[in-house]
């Protein structure tokens, strides 16, 4: 139980980091599998990687509340704009959702890990080359569409969903605080609905036993971990220092590419 507890923590608190998180828990329960100390089910641990993103979302809603709090109003007293937003953000969710459907498909599972990882690094270090000009705020259909391609892109192995389509965000004129609230914002509904589905797939598996106390109570020291993260992560951006984590993938590119089969 101690290990499968690890696993969770450790799952909520990549979540926060630009760095392929569902990557690096894969090579985490690996070697925790190798070492034969995880000894839980396959089904069990595919199911607590989709539960983890419940305490995400929770995060999130704590980190943005009062962004979120205005939005809302915002939208409330312009229904024509939040018929907009709506769509444009379903315009976002569709196209993730079709290319998850796609690469589930294909088997693209095996992709190599080492150009994941090479496509994450090049989006951070992007941000440094972006030219200052003025922000935009505006959404439309081609943003969209350019924001769920790139959401969709990271179910493949070694690709950050935060850092593509932050990278994204960016090169369509979005400022700094925008591209990171829009990343974020986005990855919600995927939040929802795998938390949904961890939860009926454990049931499926007979194991919602394991949601016990000593679940809940990991999950949320590591929540409040991660927003600590969150809050310096935010810090970096205005900072402009994102593309520092881009050394980091850069690293984890050269390491998966000396360990390919």
């Amino acid at each position: 139980m101690f290990w499968l507890l690890f696993v969770i923590a450790t799952s909520i608190i990549l979540e926060m980091l630009p760095i392929s998180s569902s990557t690096h828990m894969y090579a985490i329960i690996h070697t925790l599998q190798k070492y034969s100390v995880l000894s839980e089910r396959p089904e069990i641990l595919q199911a607590f990687d989709f539960i983890v993103h419940g305490p995400t979302l929770c995060v999130l809603l704590l980190f943005f509340y009062e962004r979120i709090k205005l939005f809302l109003i915002y939208l409330a007293r312009n229904v024509q704009y939040a018929l907009h937003y709506l769509l444009l953000g379903f315009v976002v969710e569709l196209i993730t959702l079709i290319f998850f459907l796609v690469i589930k498909k294909m088997s693209l599972g095996s992709f190599p890990v080492w150009i994941g990882f090479t496509i994450t690094t090049i989006c951070l270090l992007s941000e440094r080359f972006i030219p200052e000009q003025r922000a935009s705020t505006s959404w439309n259909f081609s943003k969209a569409l350019l924001l769920g391609c790139a959401q969709g892109l990271a179910f493949l192995p070694g690709i950050s969903r935060l850092g593509i389509t932050f990278a994204t965000a960016r090169w369509c004129g979005f400022s700094r605080r925008h591209a990171f609230e829009i990343s974020f914002l986005i990855e919600a509904p995927i939040s929802a609905a795998a938390f949904c589905k961890g939860i009926m797939d454990l049931s499926t598996a007979g194991a919602l036993n394991l949601l016990n106390y000593k679940t809940y109570l990991i999950m949320v020291i590591a929540g409040g971990i991660a927003l600590k993260i969150l809050h310096r992560i935010y810090t970096m951006v205005n900072e402009a220092k994102w593309w520092l984590f881009g050394c980091y993938t850069f690293v984890c590119a050269m390491v998966s590419f000396m360990l390919r089969d």
